[in-house]
């Protein structure tokens, strides 16, 4: 009997423990800049997230691609680059770029785009040399 009953108890905890929700960092990222940046988080449908890790020509052209979206009020860009691989000028005036260069958000330092609804995470496009004129089209699509 005391064996059964050490057994319900050990299978009730790990339903309990197991049953916790998984962090998602991208989200707690979203959070801290909703959070800590005066934005109208409800209008953000799109968050672009620019770095200079991974490819560099895939950088350079996605950051053309972004350069569609400065001063969209439904998109927001968080510039993670200096300007080594590609020229961050045209994004230090527009109202909808924050730079992040600290990454005081916690946002991963891969070039993404993160789709929104109701200022939760939907999906989250990764963009690199393997898939980066599909991403680019699809975005193109998805973000009229």
């Amino acid at each position: 009997m005391c064996l059964i009953y050490r057994l319900f108890i050990g299978c009730v905890l790990l339903f309990l423990l197991g049953c916790r929700e998984v962090p998602n960092p991208e989200q707690e990222a979203l959070a801290r800049l909703f959070a800590t940046e005066s934005i109208n988080s409800d209008s953000i449908k799109a968050l672009i997230v620019l770095t200079e890790r991974g490819c560099s020509g895939c950088n350079v052209r996605f950051s053309d691609f972004a350069l569609r979206y400065i001063n969209k009020g439904d998109k927001l860009i968080v510039m993670k680059a200096s300007g080594v691989v590609f020229d961050v000028g045209p994004y230090q005036q527009a109202h909808n770029v924050i730079f992040d260069l600290n990454n005081r958000f916690g946002f991963p330092d891969t070039t993404s785009v993160y789709l929104l609804v109701h200022q939760q995470l939907d999906s989250v496009i990764r963009i690199d040399a393997f898939n980066l004129d599909q991403s680019m089209q699809w975005l193109e699509n998805r973000l009229k």
